[in-house]
């Protein structure tokens, strides 16, 4: 589940501005633009692949009674918490709806299983020597704590249930000097040439994005370029920092 980060071409079928089944994104996979809002494989791929997954998990609207046995992703680029997050994009499935596709998958097994990116940095310009909106980041934060003690509720009243919680903007707050150390030169523009659309922000339909792709950490205004999307799958599967994940990552996770 999720947005736009984890959705595999959830979008693809709906009415709305947030797709990325078109050039250029895609690029740099090896089946082209499939509605993944980056130049390649995005976090929940990387996820599969550190689980060893032999292939991706299929998106919710286009997944057989064989692939939902392999697993299924159901996250709908532009979607929130709320209900109407994203709505002036169009259709997306918000978490309610993605819990109620769940529902859906688990009915059909039984008859066969931001602040740093370019976006807001336009908006809200940052304070002199940051790359991040410290406002936001706060805010974030803030949430974050919360969401945690969340995870130990659901952790102790639903018996059998096993959650965690992924610290993805704390592993997304990179560092001028790590991003050097990357070879990123680029950290707080995009690679493709972005819409101006009601979608603003993505890329422009038949563009051709930047050559040098491994000097970006962005794709478009949003969304990280196939590398960084990897170093967080990895994080968030092998924990670097204890804050990366709570209580536990998801290789430890799926040991037990």
């Amino acid at each position: 589940m999720g947005d736009s980060q984890f959705d595999n071409g959830n979008n693809n079928l709906l009415t709305t501005q947030a797709k990325a089944n078109y050039p250029p994104y895609g690029i740099d996979y090896p089946y082209g633009p499939t509605g993944r809002f980056t130049n390649g494989r995005n976090i929940a791929d990387f996820l599969g692949e550190f689980l060893g997954f032999d292939k991706p998990t299929s998106p919710f609207v286009t997944a057989n009674g064989s692939e939902i046995q392999e697993g299924v992703n159901y996250a709908s680029g532009g979607a929130g918490i709320l209900d109407n997050t994203g709505q002036q994009l169009g259709d997306r499935f918000s978490l309610n709806k993605q819990l109620q596709n769940h529902q859906t998958t688990i009915s059909r097994l039984a008859h066969l299983l931001g602040s740093c990116a370019p976006a807001v940095l336009a908006v809200y310009p940052p304070t002199s020597g940051s790359t991040c909106v410290e406002s936001i980041n706060d805010v974030v934060e803030l949430f974050n704590n919360k969401l945690k003690s969340l995870v130990d509720t659901f952790n102790k009243d639903l018996n059998g249930a096993n959650f965690i919680y992924i610290n993805i903007s704390g592993i997304s707050q990179i560092s001028p000097r790590d991003i050097s150390a990357f070879g990123v030169k680029f950290a707080n523009v995009s690679c493709c040439t972005k819409s101006r659309s009601v979608s603003q922000g993505q890329c422009t339909l038949g563009k051709v994005p930047c050559s040098n792709r491994s000097d970006y950490l962005f794709y478009d205004n949003f969304h990280s370029m196939e590398i960084f999307n990897k170093l967080t799958a990895a994080r968030a599967y092998n924990a670097t920092l204890p804050t990366d994940t709570y209580p536990i990552d998801i290789r430890r996770l799926a040991q037990q």
